[in-house]
């Protein structure tokens, strides 16, 4: 079996990037394809060659270095996550104008973007994600669910989910996306981030219909604890087959959100 790896935690704060090793390894031994790791959100902190654990502590990023030389493993670090967490190659050292020395990637992983990622999941039969994310069975057209659970803006983690979002959607898969908890706030119609200094990418929701995203899951519980209701939230449509603009957001319950995200191939979680 081909199996694509995705590790979201950092090597000290989670036992996910521990896990991820030893199923990696494990997966190898028993002579089945690992396609690729990739590392996202705090994951990328397994690349740094800066890290200096105690002697009487294991060495992550050592661990997967050597596993990466020993199988030619593939280990692909998300660019934009890295670049926020201050780990660099030599070629984004020098682009940012660091100089190649500021370079602390570790031996084995190479800086991509989140293409990588998305390619990673449609080319292995199942995708495994260690660290706050589910994974699932692969098969030629893919079920792909992304769960939005964080607030628009505060956190990095809504800007990136849309952009994975629109990468995957070039992919020709079957793309829908889900919001729960404050996650439901990146829907609020008439934002307004002015005040904030940040960019309101909230009018890109409209546009997801000419990317053939059609499905938006709202949970019906997580808008109520909020205070918030249906009309509240923007509007975002789509054509279906007889040309007509229909909403593409649907409210569900928290027991139909379960059975959605069960039905899923791949959810990423945000």
């Amino acid at each position: 079996m081909k199996f694509a790896v995705v590790v979201n935690e950092g090597p000290y704060t989670h036992q996910a990037s521990d896990t991820a090793y030893q199923f990696t390894k494990a997966a190898l031994e028993k002579g089945h394809e690992i396609y690729r790791v990739f590392f996202y959100h705090d994951g990328v902190n397994n690349a740094t060659r800066l890290t200096v654990p105690p002697q009487d502590e294991r060495n992550v990023q050592k661990n997967w270095s050597e596993i990466a030389e020993k199988s030619g493993l593939d280990m692909v670090v998300c660019i934009a996550a890295a670049q926020r967490r201050g780990i660099l190659d030599a070629g984004e050292a020098e682009r940012h104008g660091k100089g190649a020395g500021a370079a602390n990637i570790a031996p084995g992983f190479r800086i991509s973007g989140l293409g990588q990622l998305i390619e990673a999941g449609i080319q292995a039969d199942r995708l495994v994600v260690f660290g706050d994310c589910g994974g699932g069975s692969m098969s030629d057209t893919k079920r792909v669910l992304y769960v939005n659970r964080k607030a628009p803006h505060g956190t990095v983690y809504a800007l990136e989910s849309l952009e994975v979002v629109l990468i995957g959607a070039a992919f020709e898969q079957d793309v829908s996306l889900a919001f729960l908890d404050d996650g439901v706030f990146q829907l609020v119609k008439k934002q307004v981030t002015t005040g904030i200094g940040v960019k309101n990418f909230s009018p890109t929701y409209r546009a997801l219909g000419d990317y053939d995203v059609k499905k938006l899951f709202v949970e019906r519980e997580s808008l109520a604890e909020r205070g918030l209701t249906e009309d509240d939230l923007m509007a975002v449509t789509h054509e279906n087959d007889d040309e007509e603009d229909v909403s593409s957001i649907e409210i569900v319950d928290r027991a139909r959100m379960a059975e959605i995200m069960a039905a899923q191939d791949v959810v990423l979680s945000f």
